[in-house]
């Protein structure tokens, strides 16, 4: 992967747009980009507890093992 298909910024328009002027590359890359409203749930990586993480896959994936 050499280029992010999905970027996730601050939904607060102030707060991202203190994001994007700290990072000029992030900024060029966002540029005309639609945003979609994303939580948490739909990331699909959730913390169970301090020692495990649960990632759930839209399909199977061969470098994750069950």
């Amino acid at each position: 992967m050499h280029s992010p298909t999905r970027v996730i910024v601050p939904a607060d328009v102030k707060k991202r747009n203190k994001v994007l002027d700290a990072n000029p590359k992030l900024k060029a890359a966002v540029a005309g980009k639609k945003f979609v409203p994303v939580e948490a749930k739909d990331v699909g990586i959730e913390a169970v507890d301090d020692y495990t993480v649960r990632i759930s896959l839209v399909r199977p994936a061969p470098y994750f093992t069950a």
